[in-house]
């Protein structure tokens, strides 16, 4: 008898498990995710041209022969803030290594004065991280280069060697290590981007 009960309810536990994960799809949409996945590219990094507060353009040419980590983020992304403090450590790490650069791409948002919320987010955490903004896709989303680089999801960062290869890709935040720990990682693939 057992074995038929196990037999009707494992049907039913596999489509409640398919029907609870298709309700969790809309909750994907929001595009950040707390769970972070490292992975090795090697892959040419997409050329970009965005711009900084002031209007003053950035582009991926503007680096060749530094080290570049592009961090992309949004005021309303709370693993992207989570994941700030360990990006101070990092960028203060490299404050005067003039080889290694960092840019954080203001992304994915809905106000229609980001650039000012963005700004003012960082003076209230007294981050000094240098914002560029992402640029309006074909669809009207501001994300036109988040989804270029190949990411859904933030925060999203890239280390980006001399040459404009993509090393690595980090995709989310871990809670569940420190900040010195998640600094200690990111410093550790910057070098490596380095040496290559």
């Amino acid at each position: 008898m057992n074995k038929i009960k196990d037999m009707i309810l494992h049907p039913v536990r596999t489509l409640l498990l398919l029907l609870f994960a298709g309700f969790q799809l809309p909750l994907l949409a929001q595009k950040q995710i707390d769970v972070p996945d490292i992975y090795t590219l090697n892959v040419p990094a997409p050329m970009f041209i965005m711009h900084d507060i002031n209007g003053k353009s950035v582009h991926l040419l503007d680096y060749k022969g530094k080290v570049l980590i592009l961090t992309f983020w949004a005021t309303w992304c709370a693993p992207c803030h989570r994941a700030f403090p360990a990006m101070q450590q990092v960028v203060k790490h490299y404050a005067n290594d003039t080889n290694v650069v960092f840019l954080f791409a203001d992304t994915r948002e809905n106000l229609p004065d980001y650039k000012r919320s963005a700004q003012e987010d960082m003076s209230k955490h007294h981050y000094d991280f240098k914002i560029v903004y992402d640029e309006t896709d074909a669809d009207g989303n501001q994300s036109k280069y988040l989804s270029l680089f190949g990411s859904h999801f933030i925060p999203a960062k890239y280390i980006i060697d001399r040459n404009g290869i993509i090393r690595y890709q980090w995709i989310g935040y871990n809670g569940k290590n420190t900040d010195e720990e998640a600094a200690a990682k990111l410093i550790q693939l910057i070098d490596v981007a380095g040496n290559k």
